[in-house]
């Protein structure tokens, strides 16, 4: 839970260090001055942090959805499906997925075993499998 696996941590672009900048929230005021008193002679910047640090607002990054291994028609299928990290793909219901243009059987066949892969259950059994595709095609009207 250290700010280097946060989804708002942007680590600094200088290799050798191990600062970064926490934008979970819009940047504070830092006093250029200490004897200020108005904002125009404040600096904005967010909080500095280092990789190590921690705090309670920690949101674990998004996993970014690796497409590689499957058929150009099930990359261009979910690529359409506007979907970048795994959760967000592991979220689609069959209906989402069939109900996209372009998906066919054999596409949604693949995309499916593709979710089961990313999700860590078991492949169904054959007959699983039948029974599930004719739900979702029954609850579609196909």
């Amino acid at each position: 839970m250290c700010c280097d696996k946060c989804r708002w941590w942007k680590k600094d672009d200088d290799e050798d260090n191990c600062y970064g900048l926490c934008r979970r929230y819009a940047p504070s005021p830092v006093m250029a001055d200490i004897n200020a008193i108005d904002y125009k002679t404040a600096a904005w910047s967010w909080p500095v942090t280092e990789d190590w640090e921690w705090c309670g607002e920690f949101t674990k990054k998004p996993k970014p959805l690796r497409l590689g291994g499957l058929s150009v028609r099930a990359r261009r299928a979910i690529k359409g499906m506007d979907v970048s990290t795994v959760d967000e793909f592991l979220a689609l219901t069959d209906v989402d997925i069939l109900q996209f243009h372009g998906v066919g059987e054999v596409a949604y066949c693949e995309i499916s075993r593709f979710q089961e892969r990313l999700s860590g259950v078991p492949p169904q059994t054959p007959e699983e499998e039948l029974k599930a595709e004719a739900a979702v095609k029954a609850a579609l009207g196909l």
